[in-house]
């Protein structure tokens, strides 16, 4: 099996930094963040590599987090607004999430 973020070939392979607040809350997001990258061509441990983080329901953390990802030099990540989040039991993730590599 590949070590994280590097392909069956050993080479790096492409990485996003998901942020959220929660693990277990969140599983239903990144489940079907997976999925969708999946249907695109992505697919996890394969093509892309995901680094999870989550800030556990403290906000101050999310700026620690964005600059480890930084350091770990992700090539994108995301974080879905809590805006997006209300009302809403499914999550609903759209192509203009994913940015082109520069």
């Amino acid at each position: 099996m590949a070590a994280r973020g590097t392909g069956a070939a050993g080479g790096k392979l492409p990485t996003i930094g998901f942020l959220g607040a929660n693990a277990s809350v969140w599983s239903p997001w990144t489940a079907a963040f997976v999925e969708r990258m999946r249907k695109l061509g992505w697919i996890e441990g394969r093509t892309i590599a995901i680094e999870y983080r989550w800030d556990e329901g403290r906000p101050e953390r999310s700026a620690e987090i964005v600059a480890e990802f930084v350091r770990l030099k992700v090539d994108s990540f995301l974080s879905i607004p809590k805006s997006l989040r209300v009302g809403t039991e499914k999550p609903v993730i759209s192509e203009d999430w994913f940015f082109a590599r520069s």
